[in-house]
């Protein structure tokens, strides 16, 4: 949805599903929203919400969770030059 193209009734209806401790607001922790996606402003938020739905979402499925990391580095010179290498064994048939 973009903000844009809102009327007030679809920005009424965004706010009415914004959870908080106000009485009357949503809160995240009913049971209606522990497998659903959230939306946070925050990454950070977002990471928390993800480590521990993911950690309850295995319990209640009677399934073990794994977890594992992606080792991210920079691209380098290196790197290039193997792939310029490797474009010059290819060969043209034609």
């Amino acid at each position: 949805m973009q903000y844009k193209l809102c009327t007030d009734a679809d920005i009424q209806l965004i706010r009415s599903h914004i959870a908080g401790h106000v009485a009357g607001k949503p809160k995240l922790s009913a049971n209606k929203f522990w497998h659903v996606s959230i939306i946070t402003a925050l990454n950070s938020h977002h990471d928390k919400i993800n480590e521990l739905a993911s950690i309850r979402f295995a319990s209640d499925m009677n399934e073990a969770l794994m977890m594992f990391y992606s080792i991210d580095k920079w691209k380098t010179q290196e790197d290039d030059n193997e792939k310029q290498k490797s474009v010059k064994k290819t060969i043209d048939p034609l």
